[in-house]
């Protein structure tokens, strides 16, 4: 019988190339991992990296917006990209026999044509997006939150950019950003589900044989977070929305897995502190809090929705209750439980090649490492408290800062 197996190269341009094969698998996911994100603006780009990621489907020399839209939807592909601080992903799946002409597609991709018309109106598409997360009160209080929380740290940066900063960027800068930031030894070409390695191998190498390498760096200065407490008024909500970030160990840290268990037992829906403490009380209608392991810093992000009336008093539970943690520790029944949730969502996801698919890129791009299902089911399991409590000996919590958005209570 035929069990998964990993295989990776690096080719002679700088492109990795890493892969899970599973012969048994019905589908095929592929997808490039793009090390940059908004961490790796400067001011002056404040933004790019989303816009860029916008441009990507507007072009090529190969195809028109029209081509890629259409052929994905000849492929019947499930197919997205997506932004964030730290990396910039395209990817699809697709049924095996169309595997060829997705990697063809998403390789072509990722030599945009980058048009100063096609740069123009989409440049009115993202001011729009901009707009669109002014209204909700959601984004808005993380978008505030977060800079004041890093204090200057590039993982502070905004993923949409500014109005001004939208506005002042010119094609030129985007395409400077581009070559820097899209060079083939800044790339992971990641693939999970049914087919044939030496076939993907020499595909991808004809397809990407004129890319240059550029050596491009990124920044990891140490997280020195600010804390504290923060009000913004708008006289226009109803509701009051606070946002909590607290530092936490990066995603090359042994200890991560320990964080996304505690997040767990702090937020989960349904059965966790925050929960209990807020919702089930009647005194939120929305409580969440999760682990972010960046590369080379994380945190701890927490959001609650409530009345305005009750926003002190929420907002002082919900510090006594991550705090409190840092001394009343999980009980072994909420690590137990906390553990069996998470590996069982680890091994419901491992079930489809597009699920490994995200897990493989983002492990390779943090810390260039495989890890089978059930090595990463081993480490859930084996996680034990006192892994919590070295996640916790230096009282992340105390070092909180909460900021919250919404009309004046008084």
């Amino acid at each position: 019988m035929s069990e998964t197996r990993f295989l990776s190269t690096t080719l002679a341009n700088g492109l990795t190339v890493i892969a899970e094969h599973n012969p048994a698998a019905s589908s095929f996911a592929c997808g490039y991992f793009v090390n940059t994100g908004s961490r790796d603006e400067t001011p002056e780009e404040s933004g790019v990296s989303h816009f860029l990621e916008h441009m990507m489907f507007k072009g090529t020399d190969r195809r028109s917006a029209d081509d890629i839209n259409r052929e994905f939807d000849e492929l019947g592909a499930s197919y997205n990209a997506y932004t964030s601080e730290d990396r910039t992903v395209y990817y699809g799946a697709v049924l095996p026999e169309a595997r060829a002409r997705l990697v063809d597609l998403l390789s072509d991709m990722m030599r945009p044509a980058l048009r100063q018309s096609d740069f123009d109106i989409e440049k009115n598409v993202i001011l729009e997006e901009i707009a669109m997360y002014e209204d909700s009160p959601l984004h808005r209080v993380f978008d505030l939150a977060g800079p004041r929380f890093f204090a200057g740290h590039p993982m502070g940066n905004s993923v949409l950019g500014t109005v001004e900063s939208i506005t002042d960027l010119t094609r030129d800068q985007m395409l400077r950003y581009f070559e820097r930031r899209y060079a083939p030894d800044n790339l992971v070409l990641a693939a999970a589900g049914n087919f044939d390695w030496d076939e993907l191998l020499a595909q991808v190498r004809e397809l990407t044989a004129d890319w240059t390498p550029s050596q491009a760096a990124r920044r990891k200065p140490a997280l020195q977070p600010h804390a504290g407490f923060e009000r913004e008024t708008d006289s226009k909500l109803n509701r009051a929305h606070l946002a909590l970030y607290a530092p936490a160990v990066s995603a090359q840290s042994d200890l991560r897995t320990a964080a996304n268990l505690l997040a767990n037992v702090l937020a989960d829906y349904g059965g966790s502190r925050l929960h209990w403490a807020l919702v089930d009380n009647g005194l939120a209608d929305s409580a969440m809090l999760q682990f972010d392991g960046g590369d080379g810093a994380g945190n701890f992000i927490a959001y609650v929705s409530t009345d305005p009336a009750r926003a002190e008093q929420v907002s002082r539970i919900m510090l006594d209750v991550v705090r409190g943690i840092q001394d009343d520790l999980p009980t072994e029944a909420e690590w137990q439980a906390a553990r069996n949730k998470v590996a069982t969502s680890v091994t419901l996801g491992s079930e489809t090649p597009f699920m490994r698919l995200m897990s493989l890129g983002s492990t390779w791009l943090y810390r260039q490492e495989y890890v089978p299902v059930a090595d990463s089911v081993d480490r859930i399991l084996g996680c034990s408290l006192d892994d919590v409590r070295e996640l916790l000996a230096d009282r992340p919590f105390d070092r909180a800062f909460v900021l919250q958005l919404g009309p004046d209570s008084q």
